[in-house]
């Protein structure tokens, strides 16, 4: 999907958008966001966004067999993709140009497909880690 080669992601994605639209009342309620509870609070409403790559994360963090595990895959997970929103937030006007270009989403989704599969490869060589 990142790379403009399939639409799978936007399929999966509809799986959640009935559960989105329950709870997309309740960020709104808490926006803009005004205390450190507000904050908490819309951040787990943001988990439950539809999102490809939070799925795929999620499914990740599930298939580790171990509570801790996903629990601290979900959090790399999020320190990982921070820096990527709060950028994303701060220079959007200036990226949509760049990011809209046909070359850039496709390296940005051969990366990301490279790395799934570079995963897929690990687990199934049962290094998992």
């Amino acid at each position: 999907y990142l790379a403009g080669i399939s639409t799978a992601a936007t399929k999966i994605e509809g799986i959640g958008k009935p559960i989105w639209k329950r709870l997309n009342p309740l960020l709104n309620k808490l926006l803009p966001i005004k205390s450190v509870p507000a904050c908490f609070g819309v951040g787990m409403l943001w988990g439950w966004l539809p999102c490809g790559l939070v799925y795929s994360a999620s499914l990740y963090a599930l298939g580790s067999g171990n509570a801790l595990h996903g629990g601290l895959y979900m959090l790399a997970f999020a320190l990982g993709t921070l820096p990527n929103l709060l950028a994303m937030g701060i220079f959007a006007a200036q990226l949509k140009t760049f990011l809209q270009k046909r070359m850039v989403r496709l390296c940005a989704g051969l990366l990301v497909a490279g790395w799934a599969i570079w995963r897929l490869a690990v687990f199934a060589m049962g290094q998992i880690g």
